[in-house]
């Protein structure tokens, strides 16, 4: 077996971690939580038996981290924020259901700005309504449908890009997002 050193898993994700850490904490914490984060990962990098999942490993190291530096020095005005990461870390199905609802939040109100016509189609395929059924009650032609749809993820994607930052593991699977533009978003209303 194959086993990923320290300073391979470092030159990978530390600046990655170090963002998603400096999201969380107040101050200089975020590169004392970086270090402590790579000390964890190599004193247990025998427990990492898949190296594809090392940024889902590191991700869960790190959230302990960050949940033990709230703990430290009695940060009781912080505990909210340790009680929720304890929550989602055991709850994956809740996770997946406060990723998704967030995204959407953030989302929606992008398909409101969009022209009337484009916004009707999205809802409709959104809603799971068939193609042709949307192309009837618009009175598009199937190939238009289909291109309105592909090209409005698309200028979704942009903007969701452009509004949040997403978190991933290499499996694909959604870890975090968090608003990075302060714009008003409902991802800024959870930033801890």
């Amino acid at each position: 077996m194959h086993m990923l050193s320290t300073d391979i898993l470092y030159d990978r994700y530390s600046d990655e971690i170090h963002q998603y850490i400096k999201a969380r904490v107040t101050g200089s914490a975020a590169d004392d939580i970086l270090q402590q984060v790579f000390l964890k990962a190599h004193q247990n990098r025998h427990s990492l038996h898949k190296p594809e999942l090392a940024k889902s490993w590191l991700y869960r190291i790190t959230q302990h981290a960050i949940i033990d530096w709230y703990r430290s020095e009695g940060r009781q005005q912080e505990q909210p924020y340790e009680t929720a990461w304890r929550d989602r870390l055991e709850s994956e199905d809740q996770k997946e259901q406060q990723l998704a609802h967030h995204i959407a939040s953030c989302i929606i109100p992008m398909i409101d700005d969009l022209d009337p016509q484009t916004k009707t189609v999205l809802d409709a395929y959104l809603d799971h309504t068939p193609l042709q059924k949307i192309a009837d009650q618009t009175h598009l032609s199937l190939s238009n449908v289909k291109v309105l749809i592909h090209r409005s993820k698309k200028k979704l994607s942009t903007l969701y890009k452009q509004c949040c930052s997403t978190y991933t593991a290499e499996d694909g699977t959604l870890l975090d997002t968090r608003c990075r533009n302060h714009c008003g978003c409902a991802q800024c209303h959870i930033q801890h």
